[in-house]
């Protein structure tokens, strides 16, 4: 018959409870968190491919934007998971056979979980290196915007009309994404874009491209 000792009962206790008012408070949460994510309809599994091209399938509670924070009515969303499922900015998540981009993760004020905004990315940019398409052939998906505001794409000269279309580009920061440099010129929507700027800092995880 095994001797159970009340003090290390009293200990074991403790150590689930909480040894202070705080730490109590916290637990709960921790405990209200992961009831919410085991009984939410909006968990699915998902595949998130990091900077290393490592997939894992973890679970993920997918939240749509806000109709009143959310005026365009774009298909970004929020997503939640809990604190030791490794998700960073810049991986790429495959979610109901669309992929996303992780743009922003929340600093939780108590950290019970974790939330990011991912962006539905809208197309698959392609480049040649050492005579072959980057990743196996498969490119990068990127998140791309229009960033033509008020020239309509035409830039008027002294003596003609020039193409001035200008495009933002995000993509993940991996070892292929990262050898893209100015001046390089990659397609998009059937017309060639140049590399005019790159940014890696504003959004860590991220590379963000200017394009002329």
């Amino acid at each position: 018959m095994m001797n159970i000792d009340g003090f290390d009962m009293y200990q074991t206790k403790m150590d689930v409870r909480g040894r202070s008012f705080r730490e109590r408070q916290y637990k709960n949460k921790l405990r209200d968190f992961d009831r919410y994510f085991s009984e939410t309809l909006n968990e699915e599994l998902v595949a998130v491919t990091d900077k290393d091209n490592v997939t894992n399938i973890i679970g993920m509670a997918f939240q749509d934007h806000s109709q009143s924070n959310n005026k365009q009515l774009s298909d970004d969303k929020y997503v939640i998971a809990r604190n030791e499922t490794p998700i960073h900015v810049g991986d790429y998540v495959l979610w109901r056979d669309e992929h996303w981009m992780i743009f922003t993760k929340e600093v939780k004020t108590i950290p019970t979980h974790q939330q990011a905004l991912v962006k539905n990315a809208n197309y698959v940019i392609k480049w040649i290196r050492n005579g072959e398409v980057v990743n196996d052939g498969k490119g990068y998906h990127a998140y791309i915007q229009s960033n033509t505001l008020y020239t309509m794409g035409v830039s008027e000269t002294t003596y003609l009309d020039v193409v001035d279309g200008k495009m933002t580009m995000y993509m993940q920061n991996n070892k292929d994404t990262a050898q893209l440099i100015q001046d390089e010129r990659i397609v998009i929507g059937g017309k060639i874009f140049k590399v005019k700027f790159m940014d890696t800092v504003s959004r860590y995880g991220l590379i963000s491209f200017l394009l002329d």
